[in-house]
C-alpha cells in the first residue's frame, strides 16, 4: 500500500519539467553556476523590469582557449520554445552569436581549465528580457562547429498575482508518517479570469529539484479572483529524509566525509567514506542538495579551486528495477550521476569529477515502466520531520494571447 501511494502521489509530476535546470552537453565542461547579485543560493528568478542580474559561469577544461556564444530563449510552462513570439518581443539587443569576452584560465591547479563567465542582463544592456515567463539560455562552442555544450534556465516574474503556502505532515494519505501536503492560496487581484482550467497554472516544487515537480489540478474552489487549492491529493509529496554532506576544501588533508585523498601525478582523486541507505530518520542541518566552491588556499575559487574524481559508494542490496542516481542542486540528472552496481563489493558505485568545495546531495531510485519514468523515491525513506524548501509558480495565459506569463512565485521552508 505504501508503494501504491507514492506511486500515484508521483503520477501528476510534471516529467517534462526535467529541462528546467542546468545540463551539461559536452565532455569538457566542468561546473556551471548560477548566481542572482552574486548569490547562487537564490532562485534563478529575475523581476520583470527590476534591476537583478543573473550571472552565468563554467568551466572548460582544455588548456587552450574556447570561443563561445550564447543565445536565450522564451519558453513555456514545460519548457517548450514559445515559437509563437518574435525574440524582438522579450529580448532588448539580443546578443546575436556574441561571444563570452569575460574569461581566466585557472592558477596553479591540477587540472587546468578556464573559466567563463556572461551575465543577463549583461553590463551594456545586452539581452535584458522584455516579457516574464521561463527562459533557456544556450551557450555554444563555436570554435567546434557550434556544438551546444550547455543549457540553463531561468524565469523572469511579472508580480502581478499573491501566493500564500500552508504546509502539513497530517495529510490525506497519512497522519504524520511519510508524506507532506501543501495548500495553496491565489490572489489574481484585477486579473481577469474567463476559464481558470485553461488560463492558470500552478507548479510546486520541493527542493528545487526536477524529480519532485508537480502540477496542481483545477483548483478546489474560485471565489472571485481568489483560487484555493485545498485537500489536494495531487500536492502531497513524499517527506523524504535530510541529505547527505561532504567537503573537500584542501587537496592535502581530508575533509569532511572524506576517506582518502590520492594524488597519481596527474590529478587529484579522493574517496568518499562509504555510505548505508538509513534506517530512520536522520536529524541534520542540512542544504537541501545546495553546492558551494571554495578553497582553504585562496579566496577565489572560481580560478584556483582544483577538480578531484569523487568516489561515492553506497552499500546495499541490488535494486535490479531501478537506476540509482547522485541527486542535487549541482547534479543535472544526467547519466553522468547514474551508479553502477559492483557486485563484489555489494555496493552501488559512481566516480564523478567535482570542483572543491562543499556539497550537499542524496541517493534517488528511479524506476521505470514501458520506457517511462513511472516512480522516483528517496533511497533513505520517507519522514515527516523532514525539512524541506517548497517553491511555487503561478502561470497565467489570458484567452486569445501567445505566451505563459510568470505571475508570481512563493518560497518557504517546511520545519517543524
Amino acid at each position: 500500500m505504501k508503494r501504491l501511494l507514492a506511486i500515484i502521489t508521483l503520477l501528476a509530476a510534471v516529467l517534462s519539467l526535467a529541462a528546467q535546470q542546468t545540463h551539461v552537453k559536452a565532455p569538457y565542461i566542468g561546473r556551471v553556476s548560477l548566481a542572482v547579485n552574486g548569490d547562487e543560493a537564490r532562485q534563478p528568478i529575475l523581476t520583470l523590469n527590476g534591476n537583478e542580474q543573473l550571472t552565468i559561469s563554467f568551466d572548460a577544461l582544455t588548456p587552450e582557449q574556447q570561443r563561445f556564444t550564447w543565445r536565450v530563449e522564451h519558453c513555456d510552462v514545460d519548457w517548450h520554445t514559445t515559437d509563437a513570439l518574435f525574440e524582438s518581443e522579450y529580448l532588448a539587443a539580443p546578443p546575436e552569436g556574441e561571444p563570452i569576452a569575460d574569461y581566466q584560465e585557472s592558477l596553479l591547479t591540477a587540472t587546468l581549465y578556464t573559466h567563463y563567465t556572461f551575465s543577463i542582463p549583461s553590463d551594456n544592456g545586452t539581452a535584458r528580457p522584455l516579457l516574464s515567463g521561463n527562459y533557456r539560455v544556450s551557450v555554444y562552442d563555436e570554435s567546434n562547429d557550434n556544438e551546444p555544450v550547455l543549457s540553463a534556465c531561468f524565469m523572469v516574474v511579472d508580480k502581478r498575482a499573491k501566493l500564500t503556502l500552508q504546509l502539513t505532515a497530517d495529510t490525506d494519505i497519512d497522519y504524520r508518517r511519510e508524506h507532506q501536503q501543501l495548500s495553496v492560496t491565489a490572489d489574481l487581484g484585477a486579473l481577469t479570469l474567463i476559464n481558470a482550467n485553461d488560463e492558470v497554472r500552478l507548479l510546486c516544487q520541493q527542493n528545487r529539484s526536477q524529480h519532485f515537480t508537480l502540477q496542481a489540478p483545477p483548483p478546489t474552489y474560485i471565489i472571485g479572483s481568489t483560487l484555493r487549492w485545498d485537500h489536494c491529493r495531487a500536492l502531497i509529496f513524499p517527506a523524504g529524509n535530510e541529505y547527505r554532506k561532504f567537503e573537500m576544501p584542501s587537496t592535502r588533508v581530508p575533509g569532511m566525509h572524506i576517506d582518502r585523498l590520492l594524488y597519481d601525478g596527474e590529478g587529484y582523486a579522493a574517496a568518499l567514506l562509504p555510505d548505508q541507505p538509513y534506517r530512520d530518520y536522520y536529524y541534520d542541518e542540512d542544504q537541501n542538495g545546495r553546492a558551494l566552491i571554495y578553497t582553504e588556499r585562496s579566496n577565489n575559487a572560481d580560478t584556483e579551486a582544483d577538480y578531484v574524481l569523487t568516489h561515492f559508494t553506497l552499500a546495499t542490496e541490488q535494486l535490479p528495477q531501478a537506476e540509482i542516481y547522485i541527486d542535487g542542486w549541482w547534479a543535472d540528472g544526467s547519466d553522468d550521476y547514474l551508479m553502477t552496481y559492483n557486485p563484489e563489493a555489494q555496493a552501488y558505485e559512481a566516480d564523478i569529477l567535482l570542483k572543491q568545495g562543499y556539497y550537499s546531495y542524496r541517493y534517488l531510485a528511479v524506476e521505470s515502466r514501458n520506457n517511462q519514468t513511472a516512480l522516483v523515491y528517496n533511497l533513505d525513506g520517507n519522514y515527516y520531520q523532514t525539512e524541506n524548501e517548497y517553491t511555487l509558480y503561478l502561470y497565467y495565459r489570458p484567452v486569445g494571447t501567445r505566451y505563459w506569463q510568470l505571475i508570481a512565485t512563493h518560497n518557504t521552508n517546511y520545519k517543524l
